[in-house]
C-alpha cells in the first residue's frame, strides 16, 4: 500500500475547513478537554461503532482524529486519514500498530493514494465538514468490494437550532460551522454517488447530541446476505 508520508498539514484555502483544523489542533494543545467532557458519549457510541464492525477487519476512516474510534475497532488492518498533521503525530503516537496518513480526503490524490480495499470505511461525524459530499464518496468506490460496507454517522438536522441555542448560552463549546442534512437530502446524496442505504439508525446520545447512523453499500455491489 502506498501511504502518503508527509508531515505538513495539506494547503488549505477553504476557511471553513481552517477552523476546523484549528479547532481540532486547539482541543489538542488543551489536553483534549472538549474529549474528556464527553468521554462517556464518545465511549458509547464506539460500542455501538463496535456492534457494526466486528473485530479482525479492514478498516479505513475518513477524519480519524486522534485514531481512538479505528483503535477501538480492533481491525486487522487500519489506515486513518486527516488534515491535522499534529492531530496525526499524535495518533500515531498513541496507536503504533496502526497506519495513519496526513491529507485532505477531499482531495483525489490522499485517496487515490491508498490502494487496498477494505471490509469497512468510516465516516464519523466528519460528513458534515465536507464541501462536496457526493464527490468525496465517489473517491471511495475504488477502495470497495461487493461486501465493503460503509458506515457513516453524521448530525441530526433536527438538532441544529437546539445546538445552536446551547453555544449561544455557553452550555455547549462553539465548534466551526458544519452542513446539517436532512435525511431525504442525504438519501438523494447517496443516490447521486452511486451508493445504496441499507440500514439507518438515529440515537439520541447526550441531551445535545442527536445522530444518524446509516450503513451504505454501492449500487452495483452483489448480494451478499445483507
Amino acid at each position: 500500500m502506498n501511504l502518503a508520508l508527509s508531515t505538513v498539514s495539506p494547503p488549505i484555502g477553504n476557511l471553513r475547513k481552517r477552523e476546523f483544523l484549528e479547532y481540532a489542533e486547539d482541543d489538542l494543545n488543551n489536553g483534549d478537554r472538549r474529549g474528556k467532557f464527553n468521554a462517556a458519549y464518545r465511549e458509547d457510541d464506539r460500542k455501538f461503532m463496535r456492534f457494526l464492525i466486528p473485530p479482525g477487519k479492514r478498516v479505513l476512516e475518513l477524519g480519524c482524529g486522534q485514531g481512538e474510534l479505528l483503535a477501538a475497532l480492533e481491525p486487522s488492518y487500519g489506515v486513518g486519514i486527516d488534515f491535522g498533521a499534529k492531530t496525526i503525530a499524535k495518533a500515531k503516537e498513541l496507536h503504533p500498530g496502526l497506519h495513519f496518513v496526513l491529507g485532505d480526503v477531499e482531495n483525489p490524490a490522499t485517496l487515490a493514494g491508498i490502494e487496498e480495499p477494505f471490509d469497512y470505511i468510516v465516516i464519523a461525524d466528519t460528513i458534515g465538514m465536507f464541501e462536496d459530499i457526493d464527490g468525496t464518496l465517489r473517491l471511495v468506490h475504488h477502495l470497495c468490494t461487493p461486501s465493503t460496507r460503509i458506515i457513516i454517522s453524521y448530525y441530526s438536522h433536527l438538532w441544529e437550532p437546539v445546538l445552536k441555542f446551547a453555544e449561544l448560552m455557553h452550555l455547549r463549546p462553539r465548534r466551526p460551522k458544519i452542513n446539517y442534512i436532512a435525511t431525504a437530502d442525504f438519501l438523494n446524496l447517496m443516490d447521486i454517488a452511486d451508493f445504496e442505504v441499507i440500514s439507518q439508525e438515529q440515537r439520541q446520545l447526550s441531551q445535545h447530541d442527536l445522530r444518524r447512523h446509516v450503513v451504505v453499500r454501492g449500487v452495483g455491489a452483489a448480494v451478499d446476505g445483507q
